[in-house]
């Protein structure tokens, strides 16, 4: 096939194009002697070289529905079924910058996708390990929550938040137990009262 389009001989003005650099249709407004024609991409207009074009207005069913399954396959990275369709089915009619650019840019959204959910997991293991240090702090016991943070938070949680994070656990458990005090002493002294 030498890597060219057969097709690209038939593309007309208006007629709904593809290009491997550019995502989405591309609507042709011109064609040029020197085998190039300006496509409108969005709002975009770009010259691009006949070849490197293939309507999908000319395709025929059977072909949109061959590239649509490529696609599919491509989207699910399924990369080697997806090579495999390419090339038995596709590589005559539809030009391999293209479907190499489909793939690249399906790879660049999966390499994504994986490290957003590898950031995701990372923060839910975090926030599981901070709730379990404050869960420890609560309890007011702090040589395990020392312990806990030592072994599973040096890398993320500095000392100096960690430290502020224990001091303010003393202090809620001093004032809790400043208030339960005051609650047994208030409760003695109506007891007294009541008596007399």
């Amino acid at each position: 096939v030498n890597g060219k389009n057969k097709m690209a001989e038939d593309i007309r003005v208006g007629d709904r194009v593809a290009h491997y650099q550019h995502d989405g249709l591309g609507v042709v407004k011109k064609l040029t002697s020197q085998g190039s024609a300006e496509v409108l991409f969005g709002l975009k207009l770009i010259c691009v070289e006949l070849k490197d074009l293939h309507s999908v207005d000319r395709l025929g069913k059977l072909q949109r529905n061959l590239r649509k399954q490529v696609l599919m396959l491509v989207q699910g990275c399924d990369y080697y079924s997806a090579h495999s369709l390419y090339h038995e089915q596709c590589a005559s009619w539809w030009p391999k910058r293209e479907y190499e650019a489909n793939v690249s840019r399906a790879k660049e959204s999966q390499v994504r996708r994986a490290k957003k959910e590898e950031a995701r997991q990372l923060a839910a293991a975090r926030d599981n390990l901070l709730s379990q240090v404050m869960a420890l702090l609560d309890e007011a016991n702090y040589d395990v929550a020392d312990r806990f943070y030592k072994e599973h938070c040096t890398e993320w949680w500095s000392l100096a938040h960690y430290q502020i994070a224990v001091s303010h656990a003393k202090e809620k458990k001093a004032k809790k137990a400043a208030e339960e005090e005051a609650r047994q002493l208030a409760a003695a002294r109506d007891n007294l009262l009541s008596q007399v």
